[in-house]
């Protein structure tokens, strides 16, 4: 069965399939078989679990090769998922407020540990079938072409760590950083993880008809074992962050002693990883907020120790930045607003857990956004744009952004430290925004979109048209320039801090530009699929996670 490439329609789909569940197939259909009574059974465990696969219906909603199927196109992917996550899928009882996607539709409690070691067998081997993974030519060193660094254009997982980057399935990357010590960080959203990029143990390879292909390097799960759930390690209870259980991680941030700040968007949280002088991990905490919802102004924004109900909430957290004074920024995309977390006497920024139970009892507020409209909830800008706050202070913006349980991630956040600025992908009014923090009360300004150029190279940044950019970085050299991700234009572009003028950095731009070519070719004559996030490197490298395209791909300098 081939692979039906998905949209953000297709995305929301599948989010809402995991909310809500596929249903089994119509009335009319054959009745699932018992369990543990089929006559013969196949001594291989890959075939085992096929028959039940089958036997069960999972077809239906999933496929036949585990990819989603015409009749559920929006099913969750499950090319290789592991035992315990069908466990919780299948067996354990359904926990909406722990965990939204244990809501399968259909339980199945007597599965035993051997038909779900089966299924496990079964789903491993649709990994390497079916569709074959085609990651692009090996990389060159011209300047400015684009090639494949990490995934081949099939979603789904391989267990494990040391996997060639290449050789490894990534499922909708949603962001790109570089750690401290120069190393690329992958999000890799839909696997729950977030891995990195490792210098050792690269070597050659060759492609599949033996001929050369250039040199990988293995990728390590530095968070998330690839399941998915919430872990919080409690001083009673460390949890070690590449064996915890993440829900859809969008990005991280490297403080000033380089341990990671880590959002994670069905979580609900702001996390918090220590890191040994090598960058490799130690525990994750739950840093800020509880369970899904809002609440909390004015109150202390700590995870609650003793359960999830505590008085800090967030919607869909998109991103985390602190600024020169020790404030936390919060994009809060499911609720439309900004929040802030205010420092205290109390803080110690040593690391480890004395910075989280330092934290704990920090207050939080609403920063920008969230105004009300007539009957309470978050307004959104006007199409006319005539509400939306520009020139005024951020107490009186108003944004737009997908807020639903289905909303794909946007409205992320960029902080410049020598100027004090505060930047937001403002994503469906299609702009970048500017607050400026050197004013009080801080003043929010249009820095990039809201004009009707399309591809744009060289004009103002006004002039250009954005369409539902979804991230916003500083370059890190200083200069003050702003990358963008312009996801549904399918391009990243770069505007001049000092002329403000834009020109395109990767892609074509466009929203009918949209797929995959162009490895080992100029990056602007290249197709992307609605790229989610994008860094540059000290060196002037750029990174980019090409969403759709299941790839994290490399432009040189």
């Amino acid at each position: 069965m081939s692979r039906t490439r998905l949209s953000v329609a297709g995305i929301a789909a599948m989010l809402g399939a995991m909310l809500t569940g596929c249903t089994r197939a119509p009335s009319d259909a054959a009745p699932a078989r018992n369990l543990n009574s089929a006559p013969e059974q196949p001594d291989d465990a890959a075939a085992r679990g096929q028959v039940l696969f089958e036997g069960q219906r999972c077809i239906n909603c999933h496929g036949v090769d585990g990819r989603g199927s015409s009749l559920f196109p929006g099913a969750p992917i499950i090319v290789g998922r592991r035992a315990a996550d069908i466990r919780r899928q299948l067996i354990e009882p359904c926990d909406p407020m722990a965990d939204v996607t244990s809501c399968h539709p259909l339980k199945l409690p007597d599965l035993s540990d051997m038909q779900l070691a089966d299924l496990e067998a079964y789903l491993a081997s649709l990994a390497d079938s079916g569709e074959q993974p085609n990651p692009g030519p090996p990389c060159d060193d011209a300047p400015g072409h684009i090639c494949t660094i990490a995934g081949n254009g099939i979603a789904g997982n391989r267990p494990g760590q040391g996997i060639l980057a290449r050789e490894q399935f990534l499922f909708w990357p949603q962001n790109v950083s570089v750690d401290p010590q120069g190393r690329l960080i992958i999000v890799d959203w839909n696997n729950y993880t977030i891995r990195r990029l490792e210098p050792e143990g690269c070597r050659d390879v060759v492609d599949a008809d033996g001929n050369p292909a250039g040199r990988d390097c293995p990728l390590r799960n530095i968070a998330g074992s690839g399941l998915l759930g919430d872990s919080c390690s409690t001083p009673e209870a460390p949890v070690l962050a590449d064996q915890s259980v993440l829900n859809h991680p969008v990005g991280v941030l490297y403080d000033d002693l380089g341990n990671i700040i880590l959002w994670a968007w069905h979580n609900w949280k702001v996390k918090y990883i220590e890191l040994d002088a090598a960058g490799n991990p130690g525990r994750i905490f739950c840093l800020f907020g509880n369970c899904r919802g809002f609440s909390g102004d004015g109150q202390p924004v700590g995870f609650n120790w003793d359960g999830m109900d505590g008085p800090a909430r967030f919607n869909l957290p998109s991103s985390c930045v602190r600024d020169n004074e020790g404030n936390f920024y919060i994009s809060d995309q499911g609720n439309l607003r900004i929040r802030r977390v205010l420092p205290d006497a109390n803080d110690d920024d040593s690391s480890g857990e004395a910075l989280v139970l330092s934290h704990q009892d920090n207050i939080v507020e609403t920063f920008a956004g969230g105004l009300p409209d007539a009957v309470g909830n978050p307004r959104r800008t006007l199409p006319d744009y005539s509400d939306s706050g520009d020139g005024g202070p951020v107490s009186e913006c108003t944004f737009n952004v997908q807020s639903g349980f289905d909303a794909v991630p946007q409205f992320r956040l960029a902080f410049d430290d020598l100027r004090n600025q505060l930047y937001v992908a403002d994503s469906e009014n299609g702009r970048i925004r500017v607050i400026d923090l050197n004013v009080d009360p801080p003043i929010i300004t249009t820095f990039a979109g809201g004009g009707d150029d399309v591809v744009a190279d060289g004009v103002s940044a006004t002039e250009a048209r954005l369409f539902r950019p979804a991230d916003v970085d500083v370059v890190p050299d200083g200069s003050g320039d702003i990358l963008i991700t312009d996801s549904f234009n399918h391009c990243v572009r770069l505007v001049d801090y000092e002329t403000r003028t834009i020109r395109t950095l990767a892609g074509m731009c466009g929203p009918d530009t949209g797929g995959y070519s162009g490895d080992g070719a100029p990056a602007t004559a290249a197709q992307l699929y609605e790229p989610g996030g994008a860094a540059l490197a000290p060196d002037g490298t750029l990174y980019l996670a090409d969403t759709l395209n299941h790839r994290v791909r490399r432009v040189n300098p």
